[in-house]
Protein backbone atom coordinates (compact mmCIF):
# COMPACT_ATOMS: atom_id res chain seq x y z
CA UNK A 1 0.00 0.00 0.00
CA UNK A 2 1.49 3.33 -1.06
CA UNK A 3 0.03 6.75 -0.32
CA UNK A 4 1.34 10.26 -0.96
CA UNK A 5 0.98 13.30 1.24
CA UNK A 6 2.73 16.64 0.89
CA UNK A 7 4.73 17.99 3.81
CA UNK A 8 7.48 20.64 3.83
CA UNK A 9 11.15 19.56 3.87
CA UNK A 10 12.86 20.11 7.18
CA UNK A 11 14.92 16.88 7.35
CA UNK A 12 18.49 16.54 6.07
CA UNK A 13 18.47 12.79 5.55
CA UNK A 14 16.73 11.29 2.58
CA UNK A 15 15.57 8.10 4.31
CA UNK A 16 14.45 7.75 7.91
CA UNK A 17 13.66 4.36 9.38
CA UNK A 18 11.77 3.95 12.60
CA UNK A 19 13.03 1.62 15.30
CA UNK A 20 11.97 -1.96 15.03
CA UNK A 21 9.86 -1.73 18.15
CA UNK A 22 7.88 1.16 16.73
CA UNK A 23 7.54 -0.55 13.38
CA UNK A 24 6.44 -3.88 14.87
CA UNK A 25 3.78 -2.22 16.98
CA UNK A 26 2.36 -0.44 13.97
CA UNK A 27 -0.75 -1.66 12.23
CA UNK A 28 -1.29 -1.57 8.47
CA UNK A 29 -3.52 1.54 8.57
CA UNK A 30 -2.96 4.38 6.14
CA UNK A 31 -1.44 6.80 8.66
CA UNK A 32 0.05 4.79 11.57
CA UNK A 33 0.88 6.57 14.83
CA UNK A 34 4.70 6.48 14.33
CA UNK A 35 4.35 8.80 11.31
CA UNK A 36 2.58 11.49 13.23
CA UNK A 37 5.11 11.14 16.05
CA UNK A 38 7.93 11.44 13.54
CA UNK A 39 6.47 14.54 11.92
CA UNK A 40 5.87 16.18 15.28
CA UNK A 41 9.46 15.40 16.25
CA UNK A 42 11.13 16.77 13.13
CA UNK A 43 8.61 19.52 12.23
CA UNK A 44 8.10 21.63 15.36
CA UNK A 45 6.65 24.55 13.39
CA UNK A 46 4.71 25.15 10.16
CA UNK A 47 7.04 26.18 7.29
CA UNK A 48 6.05 28.71 4.61
CA UNK A 49 3.83 27.60 1.74
CA UNK A 50 6.25 28.09 -1.21
CA UNK A 51 8.72 25.39 0.03
CA UNK A 52 8.91 22.25 -2.14
CA UNK A 53 6.77 19.28 -1.03
CA UNK A 54 8.14 16.27 0.78
CA UNK A 55 6.85 12.86 -0.27
CA UNK A 56 6.12 10.43 2.57
CA UNK A 57 5.59 6.82 1.54
CA UNK A 58 4.55 3.82 3.59
CA UNK A 59 6.39 0.58 2.76
CA UNK A 60 5.42 -2.80 4.13
CA UNK A 61 8.46 -4.41 5.78
CA UNK A 62 9.44 -7.68 4.11
CA UNK A 63 9.46 -10.79 6.17
CA UNK A 64 6.82 -9.63 8.65
CA UNK A 65 3.55 -11.38 9.29
CA UNK A 66 1.82 -8.50 11.00
CA UNK A 67 1.99 -6.15 8.00
CA UNK A 68 4.18 -3.57 9.77
CA UNK A 69 5.09 -0.49 7.73
CA UNK A 70 8.10 1.79 7.61
CA UNK A 71 7.76 5.46 6.56
CA UNK A 72 10.25 6.64 3.97
CA UNK A 73 10.66 10.42 3.60
CA UNK A 74 12.13 11.38 0.23
CA UNK A 75 13.50 14.88 -0.39
CA UNK A 76 13.53 16.48 -3.86
CA UNK A 77 16.91 16.96 -5.61
CA UNK A 78 18.86 20.00 -4.36
CA UNK A 79 18.63 21.92 -7.65
CA UNK A 80 14.90 21.42 -8.14
CA UNK A 81 13.21 24.84 -8.74
CA UNK A 82 10.65 25.74 -6.13
CA UNK A 83 7.07 26.23 -7.35
CA UNK A 84 5.77 29.77 -7.19
CA UNK A 85 3.16 30.64 -4.60
CA UNK A 86 0.19 31.59 -6.75
CA UNK A 87 -2.82 33.48 -5.52
CA UNK A 88 -6.17 33.30 -7.30
CA UNK A 89 -6.08 36.23 -9.74
CA UNK A 90 -8.78 38.87 -9.84
CA UNK A 91 -11.17 38.90 -12.84
CA UNK A 92 -9.37 41.90 -14.33
CA UNK A 93 -5.92 40.32 -13.98
CA UNK A 94 -7.17 37.04 -15.40
CA UNK A 95 -8.42 38.78 -18.54
CA UNK A 96 -5.18 40.59 -19.31
CA UNK A 97 -3.91 37.65 -21.34
CA UNK A 98 -7.24 36.71 -22.90
CA UNK A 99 -8.31 37.49 -26.48
CA UNK A 100 -9.87 40.86 -27.23
CA UNK A 101 -13.37 39.43 -27.73
CA UNK A 102 -13.41 37.79 -24.30
CA UNK A 103 -12.12 40.98 -22.69
CA UNK A 104 -14.82 43.09 -24.35
CA UNK A 105 -17.46 40.53 -23.38
CA UNK A 106 -16.39 40.78 -19.75
CA UNK A 107 -16.42 44.59 -19.65
CA UNK A 108 -19.72 44.88 -21.54
CA UNK A 109 -21.78 42.06 -20.04
CA UNK A 110 -20.00 40.11 -17.29
CA UNK A 111 -18.55 42.83 -15.07
CA UNK A 112 -19.89 42.60 -11.48
CA UNK A 113 -21.26 46.15 -11.69
CA UNK A 114 -23.31 45.18 -14.75
CA UNK A 115 -24.50 41.79 -13.53
CA UNK A 116 -25.42 43.14 -10.09
CA UNK A 117 -27.13 46.32 -11.27
CA UNK A 118 -30.49 47.20 -9.74
CA UNK A 119 -32.65 50.22 -10.55
CA UNK A 120 -33.24 51.93 -7.21
CA UNK A 121 -34.44 55.40 -6.23
CA UNK A 122 -31.92 55.41 -3.40
CA UNK A 123 -28.81 54.28 -5.26
CA UNK A 124 -29.30 55.11 -8.97
CA UNK A 125 -28.52 58.69 -9.94
CA UNK A 126 -31.43 60.44 -11.64
CA UNK A 127 -33.91 57.70 -10.77
CA UNK A 128 -36.62 59.79 -9.08
CA UNK A 129 -39.65 61.42 -10.65
CA UNK A 130 -38.69 64.78 -9.16
CA UNK A 131 -35.29 64.64 -10.86
CA UNK A 132 -36.87 63.75 -14.21
CA UNK A 133 -39.38 66.61 -14.22
CA UNK A 134 -36.81 69.08 -12.89
CA UNK A 135 -34.28 68.14 -15.57
CA UNK A 136 -36.80 68.41 -18.42
CA UNK A 137 -38.11 71.72 -17.09
CA UNK A 138 -34.59 73.15 -16.87
CA UNK A 139 -33.89 71.94 -20.42
CA UNK A 140 -36.94 73.75 -21.77
CA UNK A 141 -36.27 76.88 -19.71
CA UNK A 142 -32.62 77.16 -20.72
CA UNK A 143 -33.50 76.65 -24.38
CA UNK A 144 -36.08 79.43 -24.22
CA UNK A 145 -33.73 81.84 -22.41
CA UNK A 146 -30.91 81.14 -24.85
CA UNK A 147 -33.25 81.78 -27.77
CA UNK A 148 -34.37 85.10 -26.30
CA UNK A 149 -30.77 86.14 -25.67
CA UNK A 150 -29.69 85.39 -29.23
CA UNK A 151 -32.72 87.18 -30.65
CA UNK A 152 -31.36 90.33 -29.00
CA UNK A 153 -27.84 89.78 -30.35
CA UNK A 154 -29.17 88.97 -33.87
CA UNK A 155 -26.10 87.01 -34.91
CA UNK A 156 -24.99 83.37 -34.55
CA UNK A 157 -22.34 82.34 -32.07
CA UNK A 158 -19.27 80.47 -33.40
CA UNK A 159 -18.87 77.07 -31.75
CA UNK A 160 -15.57 75.92 -33.22
CA UNK A 161 -14.90 72.17 -32.88
CA UNK A 162 -17.54 71.61 -30.18
CA UNK A 163 -20.21 70.16 -32.55
CA UNK A 164 -17.68 67.81 -34.11
CA UNK A 165 -16.46 66.65 -30.69
CA UNK A 166 -20.04 66.14 -29.50
CA UNK A 167 -20.90 64.11 -32.62
CA UNK A 168 -17.83 61.91 -32.16
CA UNK A 169 -18.64 61.39 -28.48
CA UNK A 170 -22.25 60.42 -29.21
CA UNK A 171 -21.14 58.07 -31.98
CA UNK A 172 -18.84 56.16 -29.64
CA UNK A 173 -21.37 56.18 -26.80
CA UNK A 174 -24.22 54.96 -29.01
CA UNK A 175 -22.10 52.17 -30.45
CA UNK A 176 -20.95 51.13 -26.96
CA UNK A 177 -24.55 50.94 -25.71
CA UNK A 178 -25.53 48.95 -28.81
CA UNK A 179 -22.70 46.44 -28.29
CA UNK A 180 -23.30 46.25 -24.54
CA UNK A 181 -27.01 45.57 -24.71
CA UNK A 182 -26.48 43.04 -27.52
CA UNK A 183 -24.01 41.00 -25.46
CA UNK A 184 -26.09 41.45 -22.32
CA UNK A 185 -29.24 40.23 -24.06
CA UNK A 186 -27.43 37.10 -25.22
CA UNK A 187 -26.18 36.48 -21.67
CA UNK A 188 -29.62 37.08 -20.11
CA UNK A 189 -31.29 34.72 -22.58
CA UNK A 190 -28.67 32.10 -21.77
CA UNK A 191 -29.14 32.45 -17.99
CA UNK A 192 -32.94 32.79 -17.82
CA UNK A 193 -34.13 30.67 -20.73
CA UNK A 194 -34.95 27.77 -18.41
CA UNK A 195 -37.76 29.88 -16.95
CA UNK A 196 -39.62 30.84 -20.16
CA UNK A 197 -38.32 28.53 -22.93
CA UNK A 198 -41.56 26.50 -23.03
CA UNK A 199 -43.68 29.54 -23.82
CA UNK A 200 -41.41 31.92 -25.78
CA UNK A 201 -38.56 32.11 -28.24
CA UNK A 202 -35.55 34.41 -27.64
CA UNK A 203 -36.95 36.97 -30.08
CA UNK A 204 -40.29 36.92 -28.30
CA UNK A 205 -38.47 37.52 -25.01
CA UNK A 206 -36.91 40.64 -26.55
CA UNK A 207 -40.39 41.89 -27.38
CA UNK A 208 -42.23 40.77 -24.26
CA UNK A 209 -40.70 40.40 -20.79
CA UNK A 210 -42.31 37.75 -18.56
CA UNK A 211 -44.70 39.03 -15.92
CA UNK A 212 -42.93 39.93 -12.70
CA UNK A 213 -39.67 41.04 -14.33
CA UNK A 214 -37.64 43.33 -12.04
CA UNK A 215 -35.42 46.20 -13.28
CA UNK A 216 -32.13 44.53 -12.44
CA UNK A 217 -29.33 42.79 -14.26
CA UNK A 218 -27.37 43.33 -17.44
CA UNK A 219 -30.12 44.54 -19.79
CA UNK A 220 -31.41 47.14 -17.36
CA UNK A 221 -27.89 48.41 -16.72
CA UNK A 222 -27.57 49.38 -20.37
CA UNK A 223 -31.10 50.73 -20.34
CA UNK A 224 -29.97 52.98 -17.49
CA UNK A 225 -26.91 54.11 -19.47
CA UNK A 226 -29.19 54.87 -22.42
CA UNK A 227 -31.44 56.94 -20.13
CA UNK A 228 -28.44 58.98 -18.94
CA UNK A 229 -27.26 59.46 -22.53
CA UNK A 230 -30.54 61.19 -23.35
CA UNK A 231 -29.29 64.23 -21.39
CA UNK A 232 -26.23 64.40 -23.66
CA UNK A 233 -28.52 64.37 -26.68
CA UNK A 234 -30.16 67.53 -25.35
CA UNK A 235 -26.92 69.47 -25.82
CA UNK A 236 -27.48 69.45 -29.59
CA UNK A 237 -30.52 71.67 -29.07
CA UNK A 238 -28.25 74.37 -27.64
CA UNK A 239 -25.91 74.00 -30.62
CA UNK A 240 -28.85 74.53 -32.98
CA UNK A 241 -29.97 77.65 -31.13
CA UNK A 242 -26.46 79.12 -31.00
CA UNK A 243 -25.83 78.48 -34.69
CA UNK A 244 -29.17 79.52 -36.19
CA UNK A 245 -30.66 81.68 -33.46
CA UNK A 246 -33.94 79.79 -33.86
CA UNK A 247 -35.89 77.55 -31.51
CA UNK A 248 -37.28 74.36 -33.03
CA UNK A 249 -40.38 73.22 -31.07
CA UNK A 250 -40.28 69.69 -32.50
CA UNK A 251 -36.70 69.24 -31.29
CA UNK A 252 -37.63 70.31 -27.77
CA UNK A 253 -40.66 68.02 -27.72
CA UNK A 254 -38.75 65.07 -29.18
CA UNK A 255 -35.86 65.19 -26.69
CA UNK A 256 -38.20 65.67 -23.73
CA UNK A 257 -40.49 62.79 -24.67
CA UNK A 258 -37.65 60.39 -25.46
CA UNK A 259 -36.04 61.11 -22.09
CA UNK A 260 -39.35 60.54 -20.34
CA UNK A 261 -39.89 57.25 -22.17
CA UNK A 262 -36.40 56.00 -21.26
CA UNK A 263 -37.26 56.69 -17.61
CA UNK A 264 -40.52 54.73 -17.62
CA UNK A 265 -38.77 51.81 -19.33
CA UNK A 266 -36.73 51.40 -16.17
CA UNK A 267 -39.38 52.39 -13.67
CA UNK A 268 -41.94 49.82 -14.87
CA UNK A 269 -39.62 47.17 -16.41
CA UNK A 270 -41.41 47.77 -19.67
CA UNK A 271 -41.37 45.24 -22.48
CA UNK A 272 -40.09 46.23 -25.93
CA UNK A 273 -37.26 48.36 -24.55
CA UNK A 274 -34.45 46.01 -25.65
CA UNK A 275 -35.34 46.19 -29.33
CA UNK A 276 -36.05 49.91 -29.03
CA UNK A 277 -32.60 50.58 -27.57
CA UNK A 278 -30.91 48.35 -30.15
CA UNK A 279 -32.52 50.11 -33.11
CA UNK A 280 -32.19 53.61 -31.64
CA UNK A 281 -28.51 53.35 -30.70
CA UNK A 282 -27.63 51.78 -34.06
CA UNK A 283 -29.32 54.60 -35.97
CA UNK A 284 -27.83 57.24 -33.67
CA UNK A 285 -24.34 55.82 -34.17
CA UNK A 286 -24.75 56.15 -37.95
CA UNK A 287 -26.37 59.61 -37.80
CA UNK A 288 -23.80 61.11 -35.44
CA UNK A 289 -20.97 59.57 -37.46
CA UNK A 290 -22.41 61.33 -40.52
CA UNK A 291 -22.64 64.61 -38.58
CA UNK A 292 -19.02 64.23 -37.51
CA UNK A 293 -18.13 63.56 -41.14
CA UNK A 294 -19.75 66.86 -42.15
CA UNK A 295 -18.32 68.80 -39.19
CA UNK A 296 -14.73 68.05 -40.20
CA UNK A 297 -15.38 69.44 -43.68
CA UNK A 298 -16.15 66.32 -45.73
CA UNK A 299 -18.89 66.41 -48.40
CA UNK A 300 -22.56 65.93 -47.60
CA UNK A 301 -24.88 63.25 -48.95
CA UNK A 302 -27.00 64.03 -52.01
CA UNK A 303 -30.22 63.36 -50.06
CA UNK A 304 -31.66 64.09 -46.61
CA UNK A 305 -29.60 61.40 -44.84
CA UNK A 306 -30.56 62.22 -41.25
CA UNK A 307 -34.27 62.57 -42.02
CA UNK A 308 -34.39 59.20 -43.81
CA UNK A 309 -32.57 57.47 -40.93
CA UNK A 310 -35.06 58.88 -38.45
CA UNK A 311 -37.94 57.76 -40.64
CA UNK A 312 -36.48 54.23 -40.74
CA UNK A 313 -36.20 54.25 -36.95
CA UNK A 314 -39.81 55.29 -36.48
CA UNK A 315 -40.93 52.55 -38.85
CA UNK A 316 -39.04 49.93 -36.81
CA UNK A 317 -40.64 51.24 -33.61
CA UNK A 318 -44.13 50.91 -35.08
CA UNK A 319 -43.46 47.31 -36.13
CA UNK A 320 -42.15 46.47 -32.63
CA UNK A 321 -45.21 48.03 -30.97
CA UNK A 322 -47.49 45.84 -33.09
CA UNK A 323 -45.43 42.80 -32.09
CA UNK A 324 -45.72 43.61 -28.38
CA UNK A 325 -49.49 43.97 -28.68
CA UNK A 326 -49.79 40.58 -30.36
CA UNK A 327 -47.52 38.92 -27.79
CA UNK A 328 -49.53 40.38 -24.92
CA UNK A 329 -52.75 38.71 -26.05
CA UNK A 330 -51.24 35.49 -27.43
CA UNK A 331 -48.68 34.62 -24.71
CA UNK A 332 -50.56 35.52 -21.55
CA UNK A 333 -49.35 39.05 -20.93
CA UNK A 334 -46.22 41.18 -21.08
CA UNK A 335 -44.61 43.00 -18.18
CA UNK A 336 -45.18 46.77 -17.95
CA UNK A 337 -48.03 46.80 -20.46
CA UNK A 338 -49.57 49.92 -18.91
CA UNK A 339 -46.35 51.89 -19.42
CA UNK A 340 -46.16 50.43 -22.92
CA UNK A 341 -49.62 51.85 -23.73
CA UNK A 342 -48.58 55.32 -22.59
CA UNK A 343 -45.33 54.94 -24.52
CA UNK A 344 -47.30 54.02 -27.65
CA UNK A 345 -49.35 57.23 -27.42
CA UNK A 346 -46.19 59.35 -27.16
CA UNK A 347 -44.59 57.51 -30.07
CA UNK A 348 -47.73 58.07 -32.15
CA UNK A 349 -47.55 61.83 -31.52
CA UNK A 350 -43.88 61.94 -32.51
CA UNK A 351 -44.63 59.87 -35.61
CA UNK A 352 -47.42 62.20 -36.75
CA UNK A 353 -45.29 65.30 -36.27
CA UNK A 354 -42.37 63.77 -38.10
CA UNK A 355 -44.54 62.48 -40.95
CA UNK A 356 -45.86 65.99 -41.45
CA UNK A 357 -42.31 67.27 -41.79
CA UNK A 358 -41.23 64.32 -43.96
CA UNK A 359 -44.13 64.67 -46.40
CA UNK A 360 -43.47 68.39 -46.84
CA UNK A 361 -39.87 67.69 -47.78
CA UNK A 362 -40.45 64.82 -50.22
CA UNK A 363 -43.58 66.22 -51.86
CA UNK A 364 -42.01 69.52 -52.65
CA UNK A 365 -43.65 71.73 -50.01
CA UNK A 366 -40.55 72.01 -47.90
CA UNK A 367 -37.65 71.46 -50.27
CA UNK A 368 -36.91 75.15 -50.52
CA UNK A 369 -36.97 75.55 -46.76
CA UNK A 370 -34.72 72.53 -46.31
CA UNK A 371 -32.29 73.88 -48.91
CA UNK A 372 -32.15 77.20 -47.08
CA UNK A 373 -31.46 75.47 -43.77
CA UNK A 374 -28.65 73.36 -45.26
CA UNK A 375 -27.21 76.40 -46.99
CA UNK A 376 -27.24 78.38 -43.75
CA UNK A 377 -25.52 75.50 -41.89
CA UNK A 378 -22.85 75.18 -44.58
CA UNK A 379 -22.26 78.94 -44.52
CA UNK A 380 -21.96 78.98 -40.74
CA UNK A 381 -19.46 76.11 -40.82
CA UNK A 382 -17.36 77.89 -43.46
CA UNK A 383 -17.30 81.04 -41.36
CA UNK A 384 -16.19 79.07 -38.31
CA UNK A 385 -13.39 77.40 -40.27
CA UNK A 386 -12.18 80.77 -41.57
CA UNK A 387 -12.17 82.23 -38.06
CA UNK A 388 -10.27 79.24 -36.74
CA UNK A 389 -7.62 79.63 -39.46
CA UNK A 390 -7.30 83.34 -38.70
CA UNK A 391 -6.69 82.58 -35.03
CA UNK A 392 -3.99 80.05 -35.91
CA UNK A 393 -2.26 82.55 -38.22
Amino acid sequence: MISHINTPPQIKTSHVHLPKNAASNTSSSLYPPPISALLLHYLPFSPPIPNPPLNVRLRVNPGTTTGATTPILTLPPPNTPQPEHRVDPSPVAALMGQPVIQTLTFWLSEHPSIVGFRWSHAHSWGSTWSFLFTAISLYLLLSLLLHLLLSLLRRPVPLGPLPAFHSLLMTLLSFTIFAGITLSSVAEIRDTRWFWRRSKTPFQWLLCFPLGTRPSGRVFFWSYIYYLSRFLHMIRTFFTILRRGKLVPFQLFNHSILTFMAFIWLEFSQSFQVLAILSTTLVYAVVYAYRFWIAIGLPRACFAFVVNCQMLLLGCNVACHVGVLMMHFMKGGCNGIGAWGFNSVLNAVILLLFLNFYVKIHWGYGKAALAKVEEAEAKAEEEEQVRAKDKVI
